[in-house]
């Protein structure tokens, strides 16, 4: 089965993920479908896609655009701050540093990027793939990663930047 990105977006909070096994082909297709980066719209690549953008029985996990190359950074720089590939159960324990950042979805491949608060730094846990299973991560971000998180949550949470 092919993943596409649900238009509208559905609104859907996710579940919470209960295990790497409960997750991991899900993952690992969600994963190929953002390589492939065949997106319609303004947008040929995305930083990151969360699986209630593609599910109509949403999982609270994203996976990161390991190929993106991002100006002024190497290539694979997101999977290095963030550790993995796969972000799972993402909970933001600490922000602050509220600013503007001018966010786009491919929810939404034909709007404009829209500007939307985010908080610069925020402190994070989650869990990522490993080995056989998963383990806990505690991260702290600043900018890009931080807006990352924010935006997939959002998702996550059932919520999008154009319908707050």
């Amino acid at each position: 089965m092919e993943q596409h990105i649900i238009r509208p977006a559905h609104n859907k909070p996710a579940a919470v993920c209960k295990s790497w096994r409960h997750i991991c082909h899900e993952a690992e297709r969600l994963r190929a479908y953002i390589k492939d980066g065949k997106f319609e719209g303004n947008y040929k690549n995305a930083f990151a896609i969360s699986h209630a953008q593609v599910s109509h029985a949403p999982l609270h996990f994203f996976v990161i655009n390991e190929q993106i190359e991002i100006k002024g950074l190497e290539k694979g720089q997101l999977k290095k701050w963030f550790g993995s590939w796969c972000v799972i159960n993402a909970k933001i324990i600490e922000t602050e540093d509220l600013v503007y950042f001018p966010d786009a979805c491919m929810s939404f491949p034909y709007r404009k990027p829209k500007n939307t608060d985010r908080w610069n730094k925020i402190t994070v846990e989650y869990f990522i793939p490993f080995l056989w299973g998963w383990r806990k991560v505690a991260r702290k971000f600043k900018g890009l990663p931080s807006f990352i998180v924010q935006h997939e949550n959002e998702h996550s949470l059932g919520k999008n930047i154009y319908g707050k």
